[in-house]
């Protein structure tokens, strides 16, 4: 299983950071045409926009993989051990219904975005753009599950090194 996660590791940092590449890239090309060839290019911005919130969702799913999101992890850290990981666990478990929920909601947006297509570039379906949601949402669930095994399976040496 280590190896499978690590190699989702690695596709999602790769994808995150050609995203951000695409951007620069893109938000550098807008500010050219509209400064130096006093032309405002229409599609730049909105494309700019939609890599935006991509880098934005997927920058969630990393942060629940690094476990470095907001959470009162602090209040257990003194506890006893096993009090600890149920804490642990339960806010994964929270996490994990939280995003089940809005993975559900986000494919029917998804299905919806499907019929519509309101961006400027008429070849970009909505569902296009919305696909982030259930992608990122889903990966999130996967990292809460992959966090849930680590805190479970880790011994006690293993605990004092991560923190």
């Amino acid at each position: 299983m280590n190896k499978v996660v690590r190699k989702l590791n690695r596709a999602l940092d790769i994808l995150n950071t050609a995203f951000f590449n695409i951007l620069c890239a893109i938000v550098l090309w807008q500010v050219i045409c509209r400064y130096v060839l006093n032309y405002s290019s229409p599609w730049t911005e909105e494309i700019a926009r939609y890599l935006l919130v991509s880098i934005t969702f997927l920058g969630a799913a990393i942060a629940t993989r690094d476990r470095s999101h907001l959470v009162a992890m602090d209040l257990f850290a003194r506890a006893p051990r096993m009090l600890a990981i149920l804490h642990r666990v339960a806010i994964e478990g929270i996490v994990i219904v939280m995003f089940a929920i809005l993975l559900h909601a986000s494919l029917d947006l998804v299905e919806i975005g499907a019929m519509e297509t309101t961006t400027s570039m008429l070849w970009l379906k909505m569902s296009y753009v919305y696909s982030i949601l259930p992608i990122s949402f889903g990966l999130i669930i996967v990292y809460s599950f992959v966090n849930i095994l680590k805190v479970v399976i880790q011994t006690p040496d293993e605990e004092k090194t991560e923190e």
